[in-house]
């Protein structure tokens, strides 16, 4: 989990696209706040509806917030005492995008083995051992 300190030095660096990029990346990473980020998907939530479905201290739920919100993912406002959170699109946006460039990359290369070892249809001689696993990746059966 991403202690204040490291939010600290994250919030120093962030100021350029790349920087920003590994923030959402950061926040990203942890299976809890891509839950949140999931339930949030749905519409907005307060932190007590949040919290709710974690076998985890609401404390720990607010530092999880907090990295979130530092990312832009998620925007906060406070109603009464409630605090409410709502999904950010702009920085996962970003993300999508940057990373559309290496399915882009992807693809092209998946194409280039496919044809070299015949499994595009093409005629010559073939390689059974291969077959392919999903779109993404091809898997080797001996």
């Amino acid at each position: 989990m991403t202690t204040l300190h490291d939010l600290r030095i994250i919030n120093f660096m962030v100021n350029d696209s790349s920087e920003r990029l590994d923030t959402v990346f950061l926040a990203l990473a942890d299976p809890t706040r891509r839950a949140i980020l999931e339930r949030l998907a749905h519409g907005e939530a307060s932190g007590t509806e949040l919290a709710r479905p974690f076998s985890i201290s609401v404390p720990a739920i607010s530092k999880h917030l907090r990295v979130l919100e530092h990312a832009d993912l998620i925007l906060h406002r406070k109603d009464g005492r409630t605090h409410r959170f709502r999904l950010a699109a702009r920085p996962m946006k970003e993300a999508a995008d940057w990373l559309e460039q290496y399915r882009q990359f992807w693809e092209e290369h998946r194409s280039l083995v496919l044809r070299r070892f015949h499994l595009d249809g093409s005629p010559g001689p073939t390689l059974h051992a291969w077959r392919l696993c999903s779109s993404a990746t091809i898997c080797l059966f001996l």
